[in-house]
């Protein structure tokens, strides 16, 4: 017997972006112009109504560029 075909609830990104964040407190943070400044790195995806989503935290600018590139290259 199959299953019936289910529609795939899948969130799409239109821009991945990297940010440089700054540790606020326990409960926040906020994403900060300078790369000085920040604690850690994230990568963002921006969905197709223009809200941010956190992919992932990085402790290096680099690091999180690595990522960003290769998701966008499909690797």
């Amino acid at each position: 017997m199959s299953t019936p075909n289910k529609k795939e609830n899948t969130l799409r990104f239109t821009k991945l972006e990297v940010k440089g964040v700054k540790d606020i407190n326990d409960d926040s943070c906020e994403v900060v112009e300078d790369d000085a400044d920040a604690d850690f790195f994230s990568i963002y995806g921006r969905d197709e109504e223009g809200f941010a989503h956190c992919i992932g935290d990085f402790s290096t600018r680099h690091g999180a560029e690595t990522i960003k590139a290769a998701i966008e290259s499909g690797r």
